[in-house]
């Protein structure tokens, strides 16, 4: 297998994604108000979710496409840590920069989109195709982090159902123990590194366990920016559970039995999680309702008292 670099993962993956979804996007686009047509021959207006369904289809198509295209290299700890490391300091910069953009920029965002009730200008449509392609590159940045953390998850042979269902809340838990895994112990990474600054910050990384530790604890506060506060939260929980069970068993024997155990574990917090969520999204606003209604009931009441 060839050696990648960090060119491959940090730019060339996910700007290829956000060219092919953006052409896809734009073909089906174009195509939308034959397809609506054919489907839909009486309606005067074609419904406007059709138009985002096919919106959704040419994504998931553009990372299906990328996914298959990927390489499949092998994801030794050094490897992953270098790639996961670059990935979360560049999505961070680019959530920053466009955060900054959108906020400085709010006013004039707004007239430009009144604007474009009558008419688009020459301007506008390339600006949209810029800002469009710097979102698909973004979410292609995601997309090929997530390949790389499933790539390490199948180091440690852990069956491809167990990493399905340990989404989204107990994905950390297996991608963790990847990075925080004693990487001295590995002599050639498969991963290659041409900047002279980042192979030192990666080799300080990788030289003690307290480093790797450091630099874990520091990528994941910066992946709190765009992620979310509570996804960094659940990800330094399953790392305090991960150092927990390899001070009971030792580093290699959890290596070795990480795919039973430790991934049920996983799985089984993953969908106690998503059931305790579920319950209290189907439920939860309809208790708030009735508690409304009590309340007008109560002043409707004491009004009529009065």
């Amino acid at each position: 297998m060839k050696q990648t670099t960090l060119t491959t993962w940090l730019l060339k993956l996910p700007f290829k994604f956000a060219i092919i979804s953006l052409a896809l996007i734009l073909l089906l686009s174009f195509l939308y108000p034959f397809i609506g047509k054919f489907f839909h021959p009486e309606s005067q207006t074609l419904p406007i979710d059709s138009l985002f369904a096919l919106i959704a289809a040419s994504i998931l198509a553009s990372i299906y496409f990328a996914i298959r295209k990927a390489p499949k290299i092998k994801m030794d700890t050094p490897s992953f840590i270098t790639i996961h490391t670059a990935q979360v300091l560049l999505m961070f910069l680019l959530f920053s920069v466009s955060t900054y953009l959108l906020l400085s920029n709010q006013q004039n965002l707004l007239f430009r989109l009144m604007l474009m009730e009558s008419k688009i200008s020459g301007a506008t449509s390339i600006l949209i195709l810029l800002l469009s392609v710097y979102f698909l590159y973004m979410l292609g940045l995601e997309i090929f982090n997530i390949y790389v953390k499933v790539r390490c998850m199948q180091r440690f042979n852990i069956p491809a159902w167990k990493i399905i269902l340990s989404i989204p809340f107990g994905f950390s838990a297996l991608w963790v123990p990847g990075y925080l895994s004693n990487a001295t112990n590995t002599k050639k990474p498969s991963q290659g590194i041409k900047s002279k600054w980042y192979t030192k910050l990666i080799k300080w990384t990788t030289k003690t366990q307290l480093n790797t530790i450091s630099m874990f604890v520091f990528i994941t506060v910066l992946s709190s920016f765009f992620a979310g506060l509570n996804a960094a939260l659940l990800t330094f929980s399953f790392a305090l559970l991960f150092g927990i069970w390899t001070l009971q068993t030792g580093t290699k024997q959890f290596e070795k039995n990480m795919a039973k155990k430790y991934s049920s574990v996983a799985v089984i917090v993953n969908l106690v999680l998503v059931v305790i969520f579920a319950y209290t999204y189907i439920f939860t606003p309809q208790t708030q309702s009735n508690v409304q209604i009590n309340i007008t009931e109560t002043e409707v009441i004491s009004t009529q008292g009065q």
